[in-house]
C-alpha cells in the first residue's frame, strides 16, 4: 500500500517532504489540499492534524505531521529504498540537522518580510521600503549559508539539508516572476549558491514529482492557491496501479537470466481520463523517468552496480501530443507493438495526432544497430545493475489550444516550453520497474 502525503500547494514544508519521498524513491500518492476551501479544518483532515497544518504523512495505520519529523521517519523507516536523507558519519548527520534548524529558526524569518509583501499584500499595499529592508536581511542570511557550505551540497553531500533549504530559496523565484519583477533573486544569491541552485534543479526532475504532474516545479510558476475545489481531473489504466509495479509486456526490456535482459513485447499501457475541463481543446501525454543515472559509467557493467545515491536525470519515453480532447481512451498496444530497431515512424500519429521522439534517439545514438529516430512509446528498460527502483510517470495535460505550436521532430522538453500557460489542468499515474534481480519492488 502507498504512501499518503497531504499537501497544500505553495507550502514550503510540504515541498520538503515531498522531496524526501522522491530521493527516498517511495511510491506514494500525493491529496493536494486547497487552503482557501478550508481543507485544513474539514473534520477527516482534522483527524489527522489536529494543528490544521500539511504537509501530514500517512503510512497504512500510523500518521505523522510536522515535515522535519516526517523526513526523518522516511529515511529510518526505509533504510534500504533510494538514498539516504541523513548520510554520512554522526557529525556529518549532525551538521544535517544544524543546517534544517536554521532554515527553520533563521531563514524563514528572513524571508519573510519579502514574502509577505509579495503574496499577502495587495500591490497597492506594498512597501518598497520593507521590501528593501527584508531583501537585504535574507541577502545577510543567504550569505550566511553560503559560508557555511561544506561541498557541492551544503552539508557535503545531498541530504535533507538542501530539501529544507531550496523550497525557501525557490518561493524568492517565484515571488520575483508572479509579484515582485524587480526583487532579482539571482543577485541575492552568492555566486556558490546560484551554483548549487542549479546543481539542485538539474535534481529537480528527479525529486519532483513532482511528481507527476510536476507539482514541484509547477507550484514555482503558479500564484497563490485561491481555488474553491480541488482539481478532479483522473488519469488511470488497468494495466497497473498508481506507484506499483509496471508488468513486463509494457517494457523495452525484461530480465533474462542468462544475459541479464532481452527486449520485451514493449506495448504501451491503457490510458483512460475523467472530468477535463470543459475548455479542454486538446491532451498532450509525456512519460518520463526521472531515475536515470546522471553518470554511465557504471551502467550495465559486470562487477559493479549503479549506487542509488547516484544524481538522476530524466529519460523521456512517450510524447504524444494534439489528441481532440472528445477522443476515445488509448487502447493497450494501439501506439505500440514489440521493439522497432532505428525507431517507430513519425512524427504522425493515430487519431490525427503527433508523437514526438523519445530518448532513446539519443541512447542509440553511436549504437550502428539500433541508431535512429525512436517516435512514440519505448518502454522501461533501466540499467540491470542499478541500486534505485525506477518511476515511470505518465502525465496527461488538458490544454485550451488544438494544437501544440511545436513542428518537426521536437521532443517533451519542446513540448513542455510549448505548452506553459495553457494547461487546464494535469493528471498523473506512476509505476515502478527495475531489470535488477537483487532489487525487490
Amino acid at each position: 500500500m502507498p504512501l499518503t502525503l497531504y499537501y497544500g500547494s505553495g507550502s514550503p514544508y510540504a515541498w520538503r517532504a515531498q522531496l524526501g519521498l522522491e530521493h527516498k524513491a517511495l511510491a506514494y500518492e500525493l491529496k493536494i489540499l486547497s487552503f482557501s476551501a478550508g481543507d485544513t479544518r474539514k473534520p477527516e483532515f482534522v483527524a489527522l492534524n489536529p494543528r490544521h497544518q500539511v504537509p501530514v504523512l500517512v503510512d497504512g495505520d500510523f500518521v505523522l505531521y510536522e515535515s522535519n519529523a516526517i523526513v526523518e521517519y522516511l529515511d529510518e523507516a526505509y533504510p534500504g529504498r533510494g538514498a539516504p536523507l541523513f548520510p554520512g558519519d554522526v557529525r556529518t548527520r549532525a551538521i544535517i540537522r544544524r543546517f534544517i534548524l536554521e532554515v527553520d529558526n533563521y531563514l524563514y524569518k528572513a524571508t519573510d518580510t519579502v514574502l509577505d509583501q509579495a503574496f499577502w499584500k495587495k500591490p497597492e499595499e506594498r512597501d518598497a521600503q520593507k521590501i528593501d529592508e527584508g531583501r537585504n536581511a535574507a541577502i545577510e542570511e543567504l550569505a550566511m549559508f553560503s559560508r557555511s557550505m561544506r561541498g557541492e551540497y551544503l552539508a557535503g553531500p545531498l541530504s535533507a539539508a538542501d530539501f529544507a533549504f531550496y523550497p525557501l530559496v525557490a518561493f524568492l523565484y517565484r515571488a520575483q516572476k508572479m509579484k515582485l519583477p524587480d526583487l532579482d533573486a539571482d543577485a541575492m544569491l552568492t555566486p556558490e549558491l546560484r551554483a548549487w541552485k542549479s546543481r539542485i534543479e538539474a535534481l529537480r526532475q528527479d525529486h519532483s514529482a513532482a511528481l507527476e504532474g510536476r507539482v514541484i516545479a509547477d507550484d514555482l510558476l503558479a500564484g497563490p492557491d485561491t481555488s474553491t475545489t480541488q482539481q478532479a481531473m483522473r488519469l488511470t489504466s488497468t494495466a497497473f496501479h498508481d506507484g506499483q509495479r509496471i508488468p513486463g509486456e509494457f517494457a523495452f526490456c525484461v530480465i533474462d537470466p542468462a544475459t541479464h535482459v532481452r527486449l520485451g513485447d514493449n506495448l504501451n499501457p491503457d490510458l483512460a481520463w475523467s472530468d477535463l475541463p470543459p475548455e479542454t481543446k486538446s491532451l498532450a501525454l509525456i512519460c518520463h523517468d526521472p531515475d536515470v543515472p546522471s553518470r554511465g559509467d557504471d551502467v550495465n557493467k559486470e562487477g559493479r552496480t549503479v549506487p542509488a545515491a547516484l544524481p538522476r536525470v530524466d529519460f523521456y519515453h512517450w510524447v504524444l501530443i494534439d489528441l481532440p480532447a472528445n477522443t476515445l481512451p488509448i487502447a493497450r498496444g494501439e501506439f505500440s507493438r514489440g521493439v522497432t530497431a532505428r525507431g517507430k515512424p513519425g512524427p504522425q500519429a493515430p487519431r490525427g495526432a503527433r508523437q514526438g521522439l523519445n530518448d532513446y534517439t539519443r541512447w542509440f545514438a553511436g549504437d550502428k544497430d539500433m541508431a535512429g529516430n525512436y517516435f512514440g512509446y519505448d518502454g522501461p528498460c533501466p540499467p540491470w545493475n542499478d541500486e534505485r527502483v525506477h518511476r515511470y510517470i505518465f502525465t496527461l495535460y488538458a490544454l485550451e489550444v488544438p494544437r501544440v505550436a511545436v513542428q518537426g521532430n521536437f521532443g517533451a522538453p519542446d513540448v513542455l516550453v510549448a505548452i506553459a500557460g495553457q494547461v487546464l489542468a494535469q493528471a498523473s499515474i506512476a509505476g515502478i520497474y527495475s531489470l535488477n534481480p537483487s532489487v525487490r519492488i
